[in-house]
């Protein structure tokens, strides 16, 4: 094989760089594959060495390259080549699509209908703890005041304190309505008894200071549940 000297090696890799960029630009990214994806995306992290090993490498780490970008920077920088600069921009990839597609469904700064409302939040806890609450907040003509964690740990059973809390947080921003949404870590949609009636209570004492409760939801990895819905299918109906 013939022996390529450093500054033949530099212009092979710029030449193949250039290729592939070219390819994405006239082809689309349909055209790539995953590892060619991966591979372009680490050309701006990586500027002076081939990528193709690290692509593979985190490819054959992760399975698939939605996995890999779902995966913590510090377990990213455990692949041999990837330093924290590395991690760091293919984290902001998923990010930035996240807060892309929340400005998107934001676009009129109106949240008239259920659907929106759950797209919105399905989004916004793709980067949030399992266990946590997030809570949206909206004006009377439903324009967004807020979305953020009112609570980072497990709540099976919304007690008195955990009501007030979300009361309490719904009047400082001066919300007209809310919807909350939390995880089940253990992959099932369905709600639980707790859920059913904590949700009710929680209804009761946002509607005690005029504010509504649209909705709680549940989210898995793949499957986003409505309580009052489920409430009302089996006939316990609250919201």
């Amino acid at each position: 094989m013939t022996k390529l000297y450093k500054n033949e090696e530099s212009n092979a890799h710029a030449g193949h760089r250039q290729r592939l960029k070219s390819r994405y630009v006239y082809r689309g990214a349909e055209k790539l594959s995953d590892e060619e994806l991966l591979e372009l995306m680490l050309f701006y992290a990586v500027p002076q060495r081939d990528t193709a090993p690290l692509a593979a490498a985190l490819l054959n780490r992760y399975g698939s390259l939605s996995a890999m970008l779902d995966a913590p920077k510090e377990h990213l920088m455990e692949v041999d080549g990837i330093n924290e600069h590395s991690a760091i921009l293919l984290s902001l990839f998923t990010d930035v699509s996240r807060i892309y597609r929340m400005d998107k469904l934001n676009d009129d700064n109106r949240f008239r209908d259920r659907e929106k409302i759950a797209r919105y939040l399905c989004a916004y806890m793709e980067s949030q703890r399992e266990d946590c609450t997030v809570m949206l907040c909206l004006d009377k003509q439903d324009r967004l005041l807020s979305c953020e964690t009112v609570f980072d740990f497990p709540v099976d059973l919304m007690t008195t304190a955990h009501i007030r809390a979300v009361v309490h947080r719904a009047l400082g921003v001066g919300a007209y309505s809310v919807a909350l949404a939390h995880k089940h870590a253990d992959g099932c949609p369905e709600p639980s008894d707790n859920d059913v009636t904590s949700t009710d209570a929680l209804a009761v004492a946002l509607g005690n200071v005029d504010v509504k409760l649209i909705d709680h939801l549940i989210l898995t990895d793949d499957t986003c549940v409505s309580i009052s819905d489920y409430a009302d299918a089996v006939g316990y109906g609250f919201i």
